[in-house]
């Protein structure tokens, strides 16, 4: 389980960095899907399939927070070198 849980910890944060919050909504439903098919098979009382699909949601929407504040965080890096480095372009006065 802790395995599964770091990949969906890192499935959320390259959505997070790369699409936005609503792309978590089919990515989840489909590991809800998955999970419904392997607790089946596993004889998995219905109970423990619910609070396997709620951590697995909710791993990866903090996965997902995780991979926006990391993007926000290299765009304001960026940001800052560009302005201290002089590369500004010149306003002209109106």
């Amino acid at each position: 389980m802790a395995t599964t849980l770091i990949v969906l910890s890192l499935i959320g944060a390259v959505l997070g960095m790369r699409y936005s919050v609503l792309s978590l909504v089919p990515v989840t439903l489909a590991i809800w899907l998955v999970l419904l098919v392997v607790g089946w098979e596993t004889d998995t009382p219905m109970d423990r399939m619910a609070l396997d699909g709620l951590v697995a949601a909710l791993v990866m929407q903090a996965g997902f927070f995780v991979g926006t504040m990391t993007k926000h965080l290299l765009v304001v890096a960026r940001a800052r070198k560009t302005s201290l480095s002089g590369d500004r372009v010149p306003v002209p006065d109106l």
